[in-house]
């Protein structure tokens, strides 16, 4: 089965490929909400479950948190943000 994606980060953050961090993070198929780390491609989240905009900031956040704390790594979104998050009451 084939889903929508968008790329998470660049295919080379400061002389690493994102995919292979986020694939030795042992993030491949890490899921919030409906969105997933692609288990195809680690560079490439996909929207398994009707994913939100929330759901994929959440996972971008959770990927680059990862990321940095392991690798020393600061992951840059390569998709452009538009609008504002939604905020909670």
């Amino acid at each position: 089965r084939e889903y929508l994606s968008t790329h998470e980060g660049e295919d080379c953050s400061h002389g690493h490929l994102t995919g292979k961090l986020i694939q030795d993070a042992g993030l491949q198929g890490h899921q919030i909400g409906g969105v997933q780390v692609s288990k195809k491609h680690a560079g490439f989240m996909v929207n398994i479950d009707n994913g939100t905009a929330t759901d994929y900031m959440d996972l971008i956040r959770y990927v680059q948190k990862v990321i940095l704390e392991k690798d020393g790594v600061a992951l840059e979104p390569e998709v452009r943000i538009i609008g504002e998050e939604p905020t909670s009451n």
